[in-house]
């Protein structure tokens, strides 16, 4: 993927065709991407956009534009979903329980297996940790795992710029990645 320029206009012209048919907009004027060229001359010399762009491949894009530069970065799931361990696995079944609206008071069979945390589970869980605030250690070892996976490829296009404007998609809109912790144990947005 050495053509960001032409990566992302498709990815954005795909996101405004996606949103034109859910608004189901019928107005005369076409909704699409103004191309790169328009978006890095309306940026600051310190800002960066971090575009995430999941999808149905086994891996997730990201693009980072600034009002010089494009890259990109290939993110694979497994890498972050193989960080969790079973009591993870398990914790995040147990919170899930607890927060729906539904209580299961018994059970004859536990034939429950846990597997592996898919990548929509992470984002859920570490979302679960945010809100019961049960269990800080492994708090702090999910905000640190996501930041390694959604962050830490990106630091030297980051490095430079302060401030972020993170275009999510999909389960990603969902993960508040201002409260990432840093390796030196700040959020980043403290940075």
């Amino acid at each position: 993927m050495d053509n960001y320029e032409q990566a992302i206009t498709v990815i954005e012209n795909s996101s405004a065709k996606y949103l034109k048919e859910q608004l189901q907009y019928r107005a005369s004027t076409a909704l699409v991407f103004p191309g790169i060229d328009a978006v890095q001359k309306n940026l600051k010399q310190d800002e960066l956009l971090i575009n995430y762009a999941s999808n149905s491949t086994p891996w997730n894009s990201v693009m980072t534009i600034s009002s010089s530069e494009l890259d990109g970065v290939l993110l694979f799931p497994d890498d972050l979903s193989n960080q969790f361990s079973y009591n993870a696995v398990s914790e995040f079944t147990r919170l899930t329980g607890m927060h729906r609206g539904i209580s299961l008071l018994f059970q004859e069979e536990s034939v429950t297996e846990i597997g592996q945390m898919s990548f929509d589970d992470i984002i859920n869980y570490y979302r679960l940790l945010l809100i019961s605030k049960t269990n800080p250690e492994q708090l702090y070892k999910t905000g640190r795992y996501l930041y390694d996976y959604f962050i830490a490829p990106l630091e030297s296009q980051i490095s430079g710029h302060k401030n972020l404007t993170i275009i999510p998609d999909g389960i990603l809109a969902f993960l508040p990645f201002e409260t990432l912790i840093m390796p030196d144990g700040r959020y980043l947005v403290e940075e």
